[in-house]
């Protein structure tokens, strides 16, 4: 198995994303780190507080807020699967071997934190609940159903998938592939490589650009938000 290359800070899904939407953003935000600091918008922080308050629900299992009572019939179901370990914002890291490593390890190259997970001898299912619009990515899944595996190799299958808040149902359920997710990893991890060693961060213009935290005086596609 191929090994991780040495970067300088601990991937996630989130690095690793960035990087695919635009090297030169992923630079400045990771690397040169002189973007401004992120101010959360009402919307965020309230998708911030939703998040918080469920995941209050399956990990002390405190009630709902008034205003979440829609949620409660979904949250009862998955409770009442009394067959499964269950674990809430489970931490969960690996070293560049892909060795199972705890979530904090000075060793760790790629970490991921999941929201939920419901673990059987051989079968898990991953749930990741999404306040935003209904948009789907399952990178984010397979990213962490890979470190799933790495941390309980005895698993042979594992699904998961996104819980849409907005609209209170679940999005596709997804099969994955830890394998091919390690393979995929490793190759962005090495471009990232590639790209520090040579000093090469191109800009991608894409349709994300109007909420870069890269400036104008930064990045030639940068553009304004829409009104």
């Amino acid at each position: 198995m191929d090994t991780l290359p040495e970067l300088p800070l601990t991937m996630s899904y989130l690095q690793l994303n960035c990087y695919k939407t635009c090297p030169k953003q992923f630079w400045h935000r990771f690397l040169a780190k002189d973007c401004p600091a992120e101010v959360k918008t009402g919307r965020q922080n309230t998708g911030i507080e939703t998040h918080d308050a469920i995941k209050r629900r399956f990990k002390l299992r405190e009630p709902l807020p008034p205003e979440l009572q829609q949620h409660e019939h979904t949250c009862a179901a998955i409770l009442a699967d009394t067959e499964s370990q269950q674990h809430v914002e489970l931490g969960l890291g690996c070293t560049n071997d892909g060795t199972a490593c705890d979530f904090f390890d000075p060793a760790c190259r790629l970490r991921s934190r999941l929201d939920f997970v419901g673990l059987r001898p051989a079968v898990a299912c991953i749930i990741d609940w999404k306040t935003g619009k209904a948009w789907e990515d399952p990178f984010e899944l397979n990213v962490q159903a890979l470190l799933l595996k790495i941390h309980y190799p005895a698993l042979e299958t594992i699904r998961g998938f996104y819980w849409w808040l907005r609209h209170d149902k679940p999005g596709h359920i997804y099969d994955f592939d830890p394998a091919r997710t390690w393979g995929v990893v490793v190759r962005q991890m090495q471009s990232i490589r590639f790209r520090i060693d040579n000093k090469d961060w191109p800009p991608d213009d894409n349709p994300l650009c109007p909420w870069c935290p890269v400036s104008k005086t930064q990045c030639a596609f940068k553009k304004d938000p829409p009104t």
